[in-house]
């Protein structure tokens, strides 16, 4: 177990429930960027939940299924629309 000095909190906390917190932020905001405000939602609860008052994420035992939120959903794929992707400045790299 690496400690680290958290970018949310202003402790030394273990290292990877900090990426955990990292990750968690970063997916919330792309999340919301895109529009999809319930899979926010979900991860705002998460973050909500495992939570300390400082602000440090822990995992906390609430259910008989600590981790509830890992089961499996059938997860549509949204595709971006055609051209999204500019390729046009690659072309001089693929042969």
């Amino acid at each position: 177990m690496k400690l680290i000095f958290s970018l949310f909190a202003n402790k030394i906390v273990n290292e990877d429930f900090e990426l955990i917190q990292k990750a968690l932020v970063i997916t919330y905001n792309h999340y919301v960027s895109r529009g999809n405000f319930n899979d926010a939602l979900k991860i705002t609860k998460i973050l909500s939940e495992n939570q300390n008052e400082a602000g440090c994420f822990n995992l906390y035992r609430s259910s008989e299924n600590p981790y509830n939120f890992l089961t499996p959903v059938i997860m549509g794929v949204k595709s971006q629309p055609y051209g999204s992707l500019n390729t046009n400045d690659l072309l001089g790299f693929i042969e």
